[in-house]
C-alpha cells in the first residue's frame, strides 16, 4: 500500500484539477456545437481560435493581469462574471453536504413505504398506544 505523503496528494489534487478543466472545454464544445449546430469542420475551426485566445490569455497569467483581463472580456460579451464565478464552498462546507446527501438516500416514496412498515410493526408488537417512536 502506498504511504500517503503530501507529494502523492498534491499529484493527484493536480491531475483531478487538470481532468476538470479538460471536461469543462469538452462541455463547453459539446455545448456549443449543440446549441449552434456546428460541425466537424466549424468545431476544429472554433478550437483552433479557442487556443489562440488560450495563448493570448496565458501570456496575461504572465503578466498577472488575467483575472482583469477574463473580468472585462465577459462583461464585453455581456456575460455577468458572477454567473461564471460562484462563490466556492469550503473544504468543509462540502464534506458536510456530502454527508448529508450520502444520508438522504430515500425517495419519497420509499420513506411512505418504512412509515407504513413502522406502523405495523407498532401494531404487531403490541399496539401504537404500548410502543413509542421517536
Amino acid at each position: 500500500m502506498k504511504a500517503f505523503t503530501q507529494k502523492n496528494f498534491g499529484e493527484k489534487a493536480y491531475n483531478e484539477i487538470i481532468e476538470k478543466i479538460q471536461q469543462n472545454k469538452a462541455l463547453l464544445l459539446i455545448a456549443m456545437s449543440r446549441y449552434l449546430g456546428f460541425k466537424e469542420k466549424r468545431m476544429n475551426d472554433f478550437l483552433e481560435f479557442f487556443d489562440e485566445v488560450d495563448e493570448e490569455f496565458s501570456e496575461y497569467a504572465r503578466d498577472d493581469v488575467a483575472d482583469e483581463k477574463i473580468l472585462q472580456g465577459l462583461e464585453e460579451c455581456g456575460i455577468n462574471p458572477s454567473r461564471i464565478f460562484e462563490q466556492i464552498p469550503t473544504l468543509q462546507e462540502t464534506d458536510r453536504q456530502q454527508k448529508a446527501v450520502r444520508k438522504v438516500k430515500m425517495s419519497l416514496k420509499e420513506a411512505a413505504e418504512m412509515t407504513d412498515r413502522l406502523a405495523a410493526m407498532r401494531e404487531f408488537v403490541g399496539g401504537s398506544k404500548n410502543v413509542k417512536s421517536n
